[in-house]
């Protein structure tokens, strides 16, 4: 009779412990590329064209899912050592959040489309785009959010004589 008690709370032990679950989850989505082909700029995720071109410098951007900060101050300076230009953003001393907002690719491309267009370039190359899930902890707690990456080569084509 002992045993049986002991395999029976044996049991009821184990089976009372959960485990965190994969959940299933299903993405879907699409990269318009018509709204930037009508502004005359080129977006290609090919590493190789047809026609010349000047090659003007490398593009990304990195979005994260996260409360957006209300008041953030954007400051840019130059890095002597990369020879390249950051921009980061600080949270002033006010910390008042707006609503949750998802990292979304489509405003990532307008990132690198708004920045190559600053640099005098017409066209990206070689784009590429990357979702990196977010990560928890054993609790089920978040410790990052999801993000979205993207980056290819800013170019300048070169016009036919």
């Amino acid at each position: 009779m002992r045993k049986l008690i002991f395999v029976i709370f044996v049991c009821v032990l184990f089976s009372s412990c959960s485990t965190n679950r994969i959940v299933y989850t299903s993405l879907s989505g699409m990269i318009d590329y018509s709204k930037y082909t009508q502004k005359g700029f080129f977006i290609t995720e090919s590493n190789s064209v047809s026609f010349e071109y000047v090659p003007v410098g490398s593009v990304y951007a990195e979005i994260s899912s996260g409360y957006e900060v209300i008041g953030e101050k954007i400051d840019t300076f130059y890095n002597d050592l990369e020879k390249s230009y950051y921009s980061v953003k600080k949270k002033t001393f006010r910390e008042d959040y707006n609503g949750w907002r998802n990292a979304d690719i489509n405003n990532a491309i307008d990132m690198i489309y708004s920045k190559s267009i600053q640099t005098g370039a017409n066209g990206i190359i070689n784009l590429q785009t990357k979702y990196i899930p977010p990560v928890y902890d054993s609790k089920n707690a978040l410790i990052y959010s999801d993000r979205v990456y993207v980056s290819g080569m800013a170019i300048k084509i070169k016009q036919k004589n």
